[in-house]
């Protein structure tokens, strides 16, 4: 009988374990427990395989809690977060628990744990990360208000304006963008002086939840100058890295425009690279896949760009890895493409914030969806058309295409590395023979059907919530919601179901898509095209205004009328809706 100590819940980053076996031992021949540690340290991919191999490794990891609690996991793409002393048990049963309320998804007035009402701001917009309800004011209070849920213990009580934490910045400037990681208590605010002598983009790192300057940041505020006017239509857009920050904005005059493509290092204040390019490079799409590859937007191209940071002649550096072509537009066509705001999944954990939590597991920042919103308008003399779709990619394929072109074509990285048969047969033509100076276009027909999905955002409005691989979105009509999950795992125990509310007020459908959805060509695109990436999707009726979430939290935003102006905020504990 295969014996095993079933204690506690265990870390999947604890350190490892080298016996002193000689090389000749068998595998077979270790204790189950020894097998154990062994098989926790593993990537999904090869405890599978173990467990494929024969019986006797088949019965460890099937009687092991610890490693059917690693595998769901991997699986379920989630970050171990329990404390010391919780049981593999007690941690399957808060995962169960958790994923059995997403499918349910109640919300409503009967399902509200916390209400609250905000005055109107100009220019603001909610957030929901990590358990904190965030204000962002752009124009007459600039600066941000948070409120922390995980402190809140009586959740029936209206909520008062001391409960929630202001910041402000000084008068006399004007921000361009920012960015928030939570993680590490850290928030950069892009600032431009309203003095219009002063060519320079200030950009601050902060603390979150003070507005103080941050420990890490050598210098109170990193200064990028600029040629011209800076361009407000553009806006100013960062992307946190581990120890860098990437900023993209646009400047210039009428007859010669810029955008301007920054690496800095935030920790002693240092610019490391500046790429300065035409106006028409890109669009403002920036967002991270990794800690040192980048997704672009290419304009002129009409694709999206991989990009990694290198290092060549002891310098960072850009250096694009490919162009992936996006379905091809008619010649007269004009196109847009934006990116939806998501948890930066280019952090180190070590920096993270300590809060109270109900949870003992989290999302993986590197695995939230990626969202983009595009649109392609076409004019004429009798009819002008406007397409609007929205597209969805998973970080993990697009971090595989990365890898597969480093291992395809070196000479673009590292000349030593060695050449790697398993790509694609298209990726080694064309990769033998791109220069090494040169960019690897792939036609969409290459990556996109199978990696991507496209909808129709018809009645759909411009606003949606990421969270995980979770996308919730709004209707225009204010009156359902559509959430989708790009988890795999997840996907396949869904079942069509329908539920009626209460007096059918609400109703929830719950189905799987797993079968290719075709975009019409009109008179924007060249031809239909198709996109097959599954997913699960889950429509409320009954559901007004937008919708915020992330892990453990829901916040349902209604705006109010001229007469009472302002919003209007029920929150909902996912934890609490599951029991």
């Amino acid at each position: 009988m295969i014996c095993e100590r079933p204690p506690t819940h265990v870390r999947t980053n604890s350190p490892s374990i080298t016996p002193n076996y000689t090389m000749g031992t068998q595998l077979l021949q270790l204790p189950s427990e020894l097998l154990v540690l062994v098989f926790v340290l593993l990537p999904l991919r090869s405890i599978i395989a173990c467990k494929c191999s024969c019986q006797h490794l088949r019965a460890v990891i099937k009687r092991s809690g610890l490693l059917r609690c690693r595998i769901r996991t991997m699986k379920t793409y989630i970050e171990d977060l329990s404390p010391p002393g919780l049981s593999t048990s007690d941690f399957l049963d808060h995962l169960r628990k958790w994923e059995k309320a997403w499918l349910t998804f109640s919300v409503g007035k009967e399902a509200a744990t916390h209400t609250m009402f905000r005055p109107f701001e100009v220019q603001s917009k909610f957030l929901l990360r990590s358990g904190y309800l965030i204000q962002v004011c752009q124009r007459e209070r600039l600066g941000w208000s948070y409120m922390d849920l995980s402190l809140r213990q009586d959740f029936r009580e209206q909520t008062s304006a001391s409960q929630w934490t202001d910041i402000q910045l000084e008068a006399g400037v004007s921000t361009g963008g920012w960015a928030l990681d939570v993680d590490q208590n850290l928030i950069v605010v892009s600032l431009l002086s309203r003095e219009t002598r002063r060519k320079r983009l200030e950009i601050r790192l902060m603390h979150f939840t003070t507005g103080t300057r941050h420990e890490s940041a050598a210098i109170p505020a990193i200064e990028l100058e600029f040629e011209g006017n800076y361009d407000r239509s553009f806006g100013t857009h960062i992307e946190v890295m581990v120890g860098h920050l990437v900023v993209l904005f646009a400047h210039g005059s009428l007859l010669r425009k810029y955008q301007s493509l920054y690496l800095v290092d935030w920790a002693r204040g240092h610019i490391l690279h500046r790429q300065r390019t035409r106006a028409d490079t890109f669009f403002p799409v920036l967002t991270s896949i990794s800690e040192d590859t980048l997704v672009l937007g290419r304009k002129r191209e009409w694709a999206l760009e991989l990009c990694k940071i290198t290092k060549e002649d002891n310098t960072l550096t850009f250096c694009t890895l490919c162009i992936l072509k996006l379905p091809a537009v008619h010649p007269k066509a004009h196109t847009g493409l934006t990116n939806f705001n998501r948890t930066s999944s280019a952090t180190t954990p070590s920096f993270s914030l300590k809060r109270q939590s109900t949870l003992p597991f989290r999302s993986s920042p590197a695995d939230t969806v990626l969202s983009f919103a595009v649109s392609v308008r076409r004019g004429g003399k009798s009819l002008a058309e406007i397409k609007t779709l929205f597209f969805y990619a998973l970080p993990n394929t697009l971090r595989k295409l990365a890898e597969r072109v480093v291992a395809q074509c070196p000479r673009k990285l590292d000349r030593n590395n060695s050449m790697h048969d398993n790509t694609s047969s298209w990726l080694h033509r064309h990769g033998q023979r791109a220069p090494a100076n040169t960019s690897i276009i792939m036609p969409w027909e290459d990556w996109g059907p199978e990696t991507t999905r496209w909808i129709n955002s018809s009645g759909l409005s411009g606003r949606q919530a990421l969270s995980g691989m979770r996308c919730a979105v709004s209707e225009w009509s204010g009156r359902g919601v559509r959430l989708l999950d790009f988890n795999p795992e997840r996907l396949r125990h869904v079942v069509a179901v329908h539920e009626t509310g209460k007096g059918a007020v609400r109703v929830v459908q719950r189905l799987s898509v797993t079968s290719p959805s075709t975009i019409r060509a009109g008179r924007c695109f060249l031809r239909d095209f198709q996109s097959n990436l599954p997913y699960s999707e889950l429509r409320r009726t009954g559901v007004k205004g937008d919708l915020l979430m992330d892990d453990e939290w829901i916040a349902q935003i209604q705006y109010k009328g001229i007469s009472e102006p302002g919003q209007s905020i029920m929150v909902y504990s996912v934890v609490g809706t599951s029991s």
